[in-house]
């Protein structure tokens, strides 16, 4: 298997898997066998959710040969370009800290910008599960996924 599809399925685990079975045991501490018992709704939105993360899953390793181009090309041109040296010597907790908030000012824009009329016809399909939950994050147009991590590719060059 090649290594960014193994990279794309570990992703995956982390950010769907794992949060799923931690989601799900808390539910089971509080509410028991409860828990269990979803509605048709549920069970459909999270089937559909399911497909779309594992379909964008297969795509993205694919978005990696138009976006390390695009990477190379940022850095060569000194666009939003930290000298390494600059990182290396700061702490790893302030390397963390910094990471986390451009992440989550980019995440934030990004997501600004999928409501503006231009982009909507793409992100409409976030907004449009019937049953929210956990997995409605992962419902995404491969158009939104594209703009998401060319717009990560830009911060984190």
């Amino acid at each position: 298997m090649p290594d960014v599809l193994i990279n794309s399925l570990s992703a995956a685990s982390a950010l769907f898997i794992i949060p799923f079975v931690l989601f799900t045991l808390l539910a089971f501490f509080r509410k028991g066998k409860a828990a269990f018992q979803w509605s048709s709704d549920l069970t459909q939105s999270g089937r559909i959710n399911t497909i779309l993360m594992i379909v964008n899953g297969l795509i993205a390793p694919t978005l990696m040969l138009v976006l390390g181009p695009l990477q190379r090309l940022l850095a060569e041109e000194s666009v939003w370009h930290l000298d390494p040296v600059a990182w290396q010597a700061m702490p790893y907790w302030m390397v963390v800290i910094i990471g986390v908030l451009l992440a989550d000012l980019t995440d934030y824009w990004v997501h600004r910008a999928m409501h503006t009329r231009v982009l909507w016809s793409a992100h409409v399909i976030h907004h449009s599960d019937p049953s929210v939950n956990h997995t409605t994050a992962m419902r995404m147009h491969i158009i939104e996924l594209i703009i998401m991590a060319g717009s990560f590719m830009t911060v984190a060059t």
